[in-house]
């Protein structure tokens, strides 16, 4: 199979200097993954019990490398054109996914070669297309190959791997990066339906404290909230809707306005608050410090990289009714914001309404050897059990078995999402002492058989002086797992501590100056899929 990727493969090359910011560029894998989601909602949650949409992002230094991966419903045959064209926008725009330009601009700009991995709810085989940014360009390569491999019957990913990235983020920008994509996405992190995890750990959005406190101009009133929910149309017909409040405690850092299209922070987020001077003033005013809200602007226009709102010449109308809704009957949020003084606000109550999205909870069935996102209370250590529960858990067939094509039957179950486990084992090779984090993952989307990474080390795990760590990761959804350890998970200890010595082997092999050695790796996970 072969899919067209023109017109104007040149622009690839351009879409390197785009003015993007990290956040943002992230944020277009997130928008597909979600609108998959919410256009295939029904579907995605009848695939098993207490279904939520999974999206994680991993940033793996050690390999020059980013690979973003998530459980939505994957991109079928007839679709992937479609979606790896320029400028081609999908059939249905009304969600996140729009302009048909995101995440292709994104992956050019991270990355020179990067490739999408993706099964659809439904198929048996994955397919993978590779983007070599360069060739195509050079050789102005209109089509590229589609790569397809078994799979398991009824799982549904995708993944995207951005190789040789052009400016890996550093520990303080994956920092802000966490920030930002917590705020952007504060929405449907509140509800719980979405969890995005970096590097194995959760985001969370917690809600600001809203002032309570009486009138600065009679302070002897009952205290009020100065919290002020707003509807108002502008003259162009586009209606905003939201709320806008004031701090309990100042924020020259936070404070500002949301500015949210669909359902997600378009400008706006963490410490790039919208506060337009019409209304905020300048930087050493109280309203820059104390103002702060979210606006829906679903009938306004973003910016293809939806870092911005398109205004037009709808801006000065916005602000100027913005404005008056703020000062209108009821709350003047403007005069308070000016008129109060620290110490009154310090004596008041503030509304203490701090509260974090739903942490992924029930994302998986959690035994005692421990989570990456949980407590390390009790490991799984040289194959015996600190605690109670298994060494590993297998994904179980369901009710409905189907073949791969080759008579094999690969399976993920109705009921039981996909979870990950922690075990430890230890070792000794060379005098040197080895603790090993061996992370077993139930989730299709972990396509390779073995990997390796310190981001599978816990991290809060204990680290001791005369040894060593190393974070293995083994997928028991992989098709070779299913296919010859899914129906007598123990004998599934020898190859799980195969795989355990061709990681360590690998690591110590590259450190004693064998360069290429990871490539042995690639290899493996490559021909199991074909032997």
């Amino acid at each position: 199979m072969k899919i067209g990727i023109s017109p104007g493969v040149g622009i690839l090359a351009v879409f390197r200097y785009i003015k993007y910011k990290p956040w943002y560029a992230l944020a277009e894998y997130i928008d597909n993954s979600i609108d998959s989601y919410k256009k295939n909602i029904e579907a995605l949650k009848a695939t098993y019990e207490n279904y939520r949409l999974l999206i994680d992002i991993e940033f793996d230094a050690e390999e020059n490398r980013i690979i973003i991966s998530d459980n939505a419903a994957g991109i079928n045959g007839e679709d992937l054109e479609r979606a790896l064209r320029m400028a081609i926008p999908p059939p249905d725009r009304s969600g996140l996914s729009e302009f048909g330009m995101g995440m292709k601009a994104a992956s050019c700009w991270f990355s020179p070669k990067w490739s999408i991995e993706t099964q659809a709810l439904g198929d048996a085989v994955k397919r993978v297309v590779t983007f070599d940014i360069n060739s195509i360009v050079d050789e102005q390569i209109e089509f590229l190959d589609v790569a397809t491999y078994p799979s398991v019957q009824d799982a549904h990913f995708t993944n995207v791997y951005l190789t040789e990235v052009y400016s890996m983020p550093a520990k303080h920008v994956i920092t802000k990066i966490k920030e930002h994509l917590a705020n952007i996405y504060r929405g449907f992190l509140r509800e719980g339906s979405v969890v995005i995890t970096i590097n194995g750990k959760p985001l969370s959005y917690k809600i600001p404290a809203i002032l309570v406190a009486p009138p600065a101009s009679d302070k002897t009133s009952t205290p009020v909230q100065w919290r002020k929910e707003l509807d108002f149309t502008c003259a162009g017909g586009q209606r905003v809707t939201g709320f806008a409040a004031l701090y309990a405690t100042a924020s020259t850092k936070e404070a500002g306005f949301a500015l949210l299209r669909r359902g997600r922070v378009v400008e706006g987020s963490f410490e790039e608050g919208y506060r337009p001077v019409k209304i905020f003033g300048n930087s050493n005013s109280y309203y820059y410090q104390r103002i702060f809200g979210e606006l829906n602007l679903d009938d306004f226009t973003a910016s293809f990289t939806k870092d911005g709102m398109q205004w037009e010449d709808a801006e000065e109308d916005f602000l100027a009714r913005l404005k008056s809704a703020m000062k209108a009957p009821g709350l003047d949020l403007l005069k308070q914001a000016n008129d109060m003084r620290v110490k009154e606000s310090n004596s008041s109550t503030s509304s203490k309404q701090e509260e974090k999205s739903s942490q992924p909870t029930n994302v998986g069935t959690v035994e005692q050897e421990g989570t990456k996102s949980g407590a390390i209370s009790n490991y799984t250590v040289d194959g015996q059990a600190s605690g109670s529960g298994a060494g590993y858990s297998m994904v179980t067939n369901s009710s409905k078995p189907a073949t791969n094509g080759n008579g094999s039957t690969l399976t993920i179950s109705s009921t039981v999402p996909p979870i990950t486990k922690i075990r430890v084992l230890n070792a000794t090779l060379n005098g040197i002492a080895w603790r090993i984090y061996l992370e077993l993952s139930n989730n299709p989307a972990h396509t390779s058989w073995l990997s390796v990474s310190s981001k599978y080390i816990p991290e809060d795990a204990p680290a001791a002086s005369h040894e060593r760590q190393l974070g293995v990761r083994i997928s028991l959804a992989h098709p070779f797992t299913q296919k010859y350890f899914a129906s007598a998970s123990t004998q599934l200890e020898g190859p799980l501590r195969l795989g355990v010595a061709l990681a360590l082997a690998r690591t110590v092999a590259k450190e004693g100056g064998a360069e290429n050695s990871a490539i042995l790796l690639d290899y493996v996970n490559e021909l199991l899929l074909k032997l």
